[in-house]
């Protein structure tokens, strides 16, 4: 364990479903056109009081060659400043279904709305080691998925929420709800949100780990906690600017394997717009704080940053053609032994940015491509991505579920990531899915794979994977 975390000092019956049947009327929320969606349960006026329903099961199987696994890595963090210590244990190839149910109700009456959604997921796969694709969550878990009380002014342009709720901040990128992971995100928090003419304010003091004893002692611990701050303006339908501010403090007892003591405060910015078929979003962060180091009771300084952004442009043409094109940069661990430069993303959403297949976070990265998709219809949607990918510095390679791939040696190209996506939503309950993602190993990757496997095998020239995904929404 860290010693120098010492140093910080850690149900409803037949008859309601068919008054509800009778008496409602319905309202649905639009999703977003860029970035993760912003979605609401259908809700339903009864005599008064709101209810709001929620039935949701997805099935969703995926096939992976040379897939990362965890293996018996637990120096997982991406912030750690410590090599990596032993090998992480890969395996040809990995069939995996998982399946998510959710049952949920909100109440509103007046100001105040009372939301419990449960969900279960489980799983069924194979592999020749029997281990899990790296950050796959250890299931099945039956656990609630939301839980909050809300209170609001009638338009809504004050509220307050407390309890387990989904929180997205900007784009996802620093702060996502990851629902294509199986058991998706949620954070038990305190939110306020402020309305103020073209201005839009939020805060949220997030609990990550609750306090408890530390491992082995019964010293108290504080656990780990995320606050947020953040400001957006909206001055037109082409430009608006996000600022927000994040501070992540971490203590024992240390119940997430993901995360290192340390404070990380982090600062960023963001322009975005939507206007006339062009949609953008850039982001830039820089954080600082301090790490600890493992088995000392030595901090390490924390100095990093990166910068991403996505812009698209829906044409006039037939199929409703869009061609986007994005980038990203995140700085690795460079050769200061007494400073931390890996750039950690914190919370993201780990497919909207980067796709489906796991294959790298935003840390310790240089990303650059382009994407062409069209839309015959509004129920069917495709795409193909190309992205050439590098490593920015030395240091760790991270998997989109910020579990570590292997340790790079320096600049260099991991390789070249394609992807095709389809899908389509043949009733307004239905929307399916299917997805096929490569990546061709630089001669950096084949080193890092290499360097990670626990068996002598041959570097692999490719990783891919495939997936089918059935997603059922009643009402």
């Amino acid at each position: 364990m860290y010693a120098a975390g010492r140093m910080f000092g850690r149900r409803s019956s037949a008859a309601v479903i068919v008054a509800v049947l009778a008496f409602a009327s319905v309202a649905r929320a639009e999703d977003s056109s860029f970035g993760p969606e912003a979605r609401e349960p259908v809700s339903y006026d009864v005599e008064g009081w709101e209810l709001r329903p929620l039935v949701e099961a997805r099935v969703r199987g995926e096939y992976h060659v040379f897939p990362m696994f965890d293996g018996m890595y637990r120096q997982s963090a991406v912030l750690s400043p410590d090599p990596i210590g032993t090998t992480i244990d890969t395996s040809d190839d990995l069939l995996l279904v998982w399946e998510r149910v959710r049952l949920g109700l909100g109440v509103k009456k007046g100001p105040v709305t009372a939301q419990v959604t449960l969900q279960d997921v489980r799983s069924v796969g194979t592999t020749m080691n029997g281990r899990k694709i790296a950050g796959q969550p250890d299931l099945p878990v039956t656990a609630p998925y939301e839980a909050y009380l809300d209170v609001a002014t009638d338009d809504r342009s004050v509220f307050f929420r407390l309890g387990r709720q989904e929180i997205v901040l900007g784009d996802g990128r620093l702060v996502g709800r990851s629902d294509d992971f199986p058991t998706g995100r949620t954070f038990d928090a305190a939110r306020v949100f402020g309305k103020i003419g073209d201005f839009d304010l939020q805060a949220f003091a997030a609990m990550l780990v609750p306090p408890g004893e530390k491992e082995g002692s019964s010293d108290f611990g504080a656990g780990s906690q995320l606050y947020a701050l953040d400001a957006t303006w909206h001055a037109a339908p082409y430009l608006g600017a996000e600022l927000y501010a994040l501070a992540r403090l971490v203590r024992e007892p240390l119940d997430s394997e993901i995360l290192t003591p340390s404070d990380v405060f982090v600062g960023a910015a963001r322009v975005f717009g939507d206007y006339r078929g062009v949609r953008y979003s850039v982001t830039g962060a820089f954080e600082g704080g301090r790490v600890a180091q493992r088995d000392t009771e030595d901090l390490s300084t924390l100095i990093a940053g990166g910068v991403a952004g996505r812009v698209e442009w829906e044409t006039a043409l037939p199929w409703r053609f869009t061609f986007g094109a994005q980038g990203a940069y995140a700085s690795g661990a460079g050769e200061d032994a007494d400073t931390v430069h890996t750039f950690d993303p914190i919370l993201p959403d780990t497919t909207a940015h980067f796709g489906p297949a796991n294959f790298y976070a935003w840390t310790n990265i240089i990303e650059g491509g382009a994407d062409v998709a069209a839309r015959p219809i509004d129920e069917l949607f495709f795409r193909l991505t190309y992205r050439a990918l590098g490593a920015a510095d030395q240091g760790r390679w991270h998997a989109a579920s910020l579990f570590p791939v292997g340790q790079t040696a320096g600049a260099g190209l991991l390789g070249h990531v394609a992807g095709f996506d389809f899908r389509a939503k043949p009733w307004p309950w239905l929307d399916v899915g299917a997805a096929y993602w490569i990546m061709i190993h630089g001669d950096e990757a084949k080193d890092v794979f290499t360097g990670a496997r626990s068996y002598p095998a041959e570097a692999p020239d490719f990783s891919e994977m495939a997936l089918l995904d059935a997603r059922v929404n009643l009402p």
